[in-house]
């Protein structure tokens, strides 16, 4: 019997096949074994053919733990759930890549019992707050783990975008758009647009502009205590702002975002204790 203090444990999965359906019934198993609730979102109850389906944000803030079933997407929907306080998340890879969802399908059973007695390591990810104004109207809020992105519409022109950190200038870039991130979301957006691989410990705001005009636009890493501002230079073409490239909405051109540290960190189970640099090698294919 385990020692577990995780008394109910949520699950929130992605729409799936056969290979997810097998993964949640070996999970149900273990858990009915070691006496554990579980809530389930409405796919996993659908996959496993339960009633009681709770939406995926109950599921987060009605659990001691939260299994994420899927990909990094999935992963990202479920921590941008999480509030105050919330549960620690560990994520099983169905999807590609994965640099969230570290289980592979077949550790699924030694993960979990890992972590059900205790032995898992545990780290916290800074997480970002993200803030779109008119003037001095709030428009919209959103937390964020990997990245809030400004970029231009398909058919537009370069965009310019005006950033400044703590109130002072730092520059207007002329580019495709801005991405702005944190350590977790270093691998994601911005790695493909030319940014640094940060490690996850590290306290700072990465800031990598998309495809710039000027080559000495670089991407800049600053202290995560900063308040990071930005609205348009000039033009209106369209811009979109994207938030874990899940969910976002128009940039007007009068309209400007400030993005800071949350006061939300997400807190990541790790069953094996690897390493970034584990991370790194196994998912970037380094020898």
């Amino acid at each position: 019997m385990s020692r577990t203090t995780f008394r109910t444990v949520g699950i929130v999965a992605k729409p799936s096949g056969v290979a997810a359906h097998k993964v949640l019934v070996e999970i149900l198993t273990l858990f009915r074994r070691h006496k554990v609730k579980v809530l389930m979102d409405e796919e996993a109850a659908r996959m496993a053919g339960a009633p009681g389906a709770l939406p995926r944000a109950e599921v987060v803030t009605g659990s001691d733990l939260v299994i994420v079933l899927g990909g990094d997407g999935t992963f990202l929907s479920a921590a941008r759930s999480v509030r105050m306080q919330g549960p620690p998340l560990v994520g099983i890879n169905l999807g590609s890549l994965g640099f969230l969802t570290e289980i592979p399908r077949r550790d699924v059973t030694k993960a979990l019992t890992t972590i059900l007695q205790g032995e898992a390591g545990e780290e916290r990810r800074l997480m970002l707050a993200v803030r779109v104004l008119c003037k001095d109207r709030l428009l919209a809020s959103y937390t964020a783990l990997n990245d809030v992105v400004l970029a231009k519409s398909s058919l537009a022109r370069t965009v310019r975008l005006r950033v400044m950190v703590d109130g002072h200038p730092v520059s207007s870039y002329r580019s495709d758009g801005l991405i702005i991130s944190t350590p977790t979301g270093s691998t994601a957006y911005s790695l493909s647009a030319g940014g640094p691989l940060v490690h996850p410990a590290m306290d700072a705001i990465l800031i990598t502009p998309i495809c710039p005009h000027a080559l000495t636009n670089r991407p800049l890493l600053i202290p995560a205590r900063a308040r990071v501002e930005v609205s348009r230079s000039s033009g209106n073409d369209p811009i979109h702002l994207t938030v874990d490239g899940q969910t976002g909405g128009p940039f007007g051109p009068r309209d400007r975002i400030e993005v800071r540290r949350s006061r939300i960190s997400l807190r990541l189970m790790h069953p094996f204790r690897r390493t970034f640099y584990d991370t790194l090698r196994t998912k970037l294919k380094w020898t």
